[in-house]
C-alpha cells in the first residue's frame, strides 16, 4: 500500500521532509509505509521495515510497552504515548518518543495506525548525566563525617545525610520539616529555633551550639551550620 492511499497527497512533501519520524501501520503493528526520517532511527531501509513489526524495531527491555500499545489500540484506545528505543542493526540504540494514535478513514475500508517518533537521545544523555551526578553527590553527602542537609526557602529540612542516623538512631526523613528539633535537648529547642527563624527572616547565617540525644541515650554537644545559597536574580 502506498503512502498516498492512506493520506491526502497533498500531505507528501511533509511527510518525506520532515525531522520527524512518520510511520503508517497495521493495527496488528506491521511496518506500511515510513518516512526517511523514521527509517534513519530505526537504522533501516523502508523495504526492510515493511518487512517487520513495530516490536521488531524496539529494543527487547521495552517491547512490552509496545505491547501494550498495540493491544490497547486494538481494543478501542484512539492513541498512546511512550518513550522507548529503537535498536538498530548495527547494535546501537535510540531514543523516541513515539506516539500511536488510530486512523480511520472510509475508504481504508480498516483502520490504520499513524505513528510520531521524535528524537529524544540528547535529552536523555542529559538525564542520565544528571543521575550519575546526583548518585555522586549523594556519595559524597554519605560519607562525609560531618551531617549535611539542606532546608528550603522556608526553612523546612528537605535533605539530611544518613549519617543522622548513625548519631540519633532515627532515619534521615524523620528530621523534614521541623522534625529536626525532636532529637534536640528540651532546653535548647527556643533558642535553636528563635535563631534558625531569625536565620531564614533575614539572611543571616545560622551558627550555633546545641545538645542532641544520641542513640546511647546520652546528650552530645554539636555545632550546627547553615548559609543561604542564593540564586543570581
Amino acid at each position: 500500500m502506498s503512502v498516498s492511499s492512506v493520506l491526502d497527497f497533498s500531505l507528501l512533501p511533509a511527510f518525506e521532509q520532515t525531522a520527524v519520524g512518520l510511520t503508517l501501520l497495521t493495527v496488528r503493528g506491521d511496518f506500511v509505509a515510513a518516512n526517511p526520517a523514521l527509517c534513519r532511527f530505526a537504522g533501516k531501509s523502508l523495504a526492510e521495515l515493511q518487512t517487520l513489526n513495530l516490536i521488531d524495531v524496539v529494543f527487547p527491555a521495552d517491547r512490552a510497552l509496545c505491547r501494550d500499545d498495540l493491544a490497547g489500540l486494538a481494543s478501542g484506545t484512539k492513541a498512546t504515548v511512550n518513550e522507548v528505543r529503537y535498536l538498530r542493526s548495527d547494535g546501537t540504540t535510540i531514543w523516541v518518543r513515539k506516539s500511536l494514535s488510530i486512523l480511520e478513514q472510509e475508504n481504508l475500508g480498516e483502520p490504520y495506525l499513524l505513528g510520531v517518533c521524535e528524537d529524544i537521545s540528547d535529552r536523555k544523555a542529559t538525564e542520565l548525566t544528571l543521575e550519575n551526578l546526583q548518585v555522586e553527590l549523594q556519595h559524597t553527602v554519605d560519607f562525609n563525617p560531618q551531617i549535611p542537609w539542606t532546608a528550603d526557602p522556608e526553612g523546612k529540612v528537605v535533605g539530611m545525610s544518613s549519617r543522622y542516623y548513625e548519631k540519633t538512631g532515627l532515619p534521615a526523613e524523620s528530621a523534614f520539616g521541623d522534625g529536626w528539633l525532636r532529637v534536640c535537648a528540651a532546653e535548647d529547642k527556643d533558642r535553636m529555633r528563635g535563631a534558625w527563624q531569625n536565620s531564614i527572616a533575614t539572611g543571616e547565617a545560622y551558627d550555633i551550639e546545641h545538645r542532641i540525644l544520641t542513640t546511647s541515650g546520652k546528650e552530645c554537644w554539636m555545632r550546627t551550620r547553615a548559609s543561604a545559597r542564593r540564586d543570581q536574580a
